[in-house]
């Protein structure tokens, strides 16, 4: 046990030279409300004032911005060399004796897509009838269901991109054919589209999702509801 001494002397020397977290500047004791009528946000009924402004995310987008074929938004770093187009960054990869397979991972960011008009629902629904099409054909072409290769694409309006990630694991005795499978049926959908058939299957399918959510609604927590949303 400590005495109560030696207590007060460790805090204070943990503590003490910490700077004062809600300080504006040094010296200064004065702080913008935190309760009362001048704390809250104008622009939310639920949400304080930020006492400071938060700092800009910068990203590296794989594609332009929506609406134009080569202006890029303000990213963290640029290939002068190249013409100015975003630095994408090195391949990495990661090795350790313990591992007994390999995981190659594709990522491409781009900006999020606004939903203001019909056209921009398109997309985003065409967005999802694509990923499900690539993924059943790739999982077609395997004899178990359990294909090793997942597709994944989520937008997140708090992190301002959307993310499409196609993630594949292979023996490392076999990666270069499982690498040619994928890459086969991305150029086939890029080159040829999809069938009609697959369109309507999908089609069905999300209009069975939306059914069945739009019973359910009552029923799903407020907290789901603001997670699907960011």
């Amino acid at each position: 046990d400590l005495s109560e001494e030696e207590m007060i002397n460790g805090i204070r020397k943990i503590f003490e030279p910490a700077p004062a977290r809600h300080e504006p500047s040094p010296g200064v004791a004065s702080l913008e409300p935190i309760w009362g009528e001048q704390s809250a946000d104008a622009r939310s009924l639920f949400r304080r004032k930020i006492a400071r402004p938060r700092p800009e995310q910068l990203h590296n987008f794989s594609l332009p911005t929506i609406g134009t074929a080569t202006e890029f938004t303000d990213a963290a770093q640029f290939k002068v060399a190249d013409g100015g187009i975003p630095w994408h960054g090195p391949l990495k990869i990661f090795r350790n004796e313990l591992l007994e397979g390999l995981q190659v991972n594709f990522y491409a960011k781009a900006p999020v897509r606004p939903l203001r008009t019909l056209e921009d629902i398109r997309h985003l629904v065409a967005v999802r009838i694509l990923i499900g099409v690539l993924q059943f054909r790739i999982v077609s072409r395997y004899s178990s269901n359990h294909a090793p290769v997942q597709l994944d694409h989520s937008d997140s309006f708090r992190e301002g991109c959307a993310v499409t990630s196609i993630t594949v694991n292979a023996d490392p005795r076999d990666w270069k054919n499982a690498l040619a499978c994928v890459v086969q049926e991305v150029r086939a959908v890029c080159d040829y589209g999809i069938t009609e058939s697959e369109m309507k299957r999908y089609v069905d399918a999300m209009l069975k999702d939306v059914e069945k959510g739009a019973a359910e609604h009552d029923t799903v927590p407020s907290e789901d509801h603001l997670n699907f949303i960011m």
